[in-house]
Order: structure tokens, then sequence, then C-alpha cells
């Protein structure tokens, strides 16, 4: 989960860094800055989990989709903006 969300790619749907990456995806340590901007937000909290050692048997797809569907329950079953 670490190298997904830090070497990842995103989709560039609101068309940012336009010269270069227009309508392409682009890593997600340049997108999350720009869209943070863009939206206004300050802080992004990330929290790790050990999901599979000795004492834990848990797929991190598995508690991806736990955690996704936890927060669209809470906010109206919607993901954010920048986040389809």
């Amino acid at each position: 989960m670490y190298d997904r969300l830090t070497n990842g790619y995103h989709p560039n749907q609101f068309n940012l860094d336009v010269e270069k990456n227009q309508g392409k995806r682009i890593k997600r340590k340049k997108h999350f800055p720009m869209i943070m901007e863009k939206f206004g937000i300050e802080t992004i909290k990330i929290y790790w989990w050990i999901t599979y050692n000795n004492d834990h048997e848990d797929f991190p797809t598995d508690i991806e989709s736990i955690i996704r569907n936890k927060y669209q329950s809470l906010s109206s079953n919607h993901l954010p903006l920048w986040h389809k």
C-alpha cells in the first residue's frame, strides 16, 4: 500500500500540470500537493496498520475496501471529488 500511495499514478482528471501531462496519469507524489492546493487541503493524515504477519492474516486490498466502504457510508456514499 505504501508503494501504491507514494509511487503510484493518479489520473490527471483536473488537467493539473497541463504543459506536460494533460489527460495523462501523473505520479501521486506530484499530484497530491497540486490537488491539495486546488481544494484547500492543508494536511493529509496517513495511518499504517499491520495487516499480514504472524498475528494477522488480512489482505491489504480487503482492508482498503473495508475502509473505503466505511468512508462512503459516513459521507453519503460519495468519495472525495479528487478521488474517483
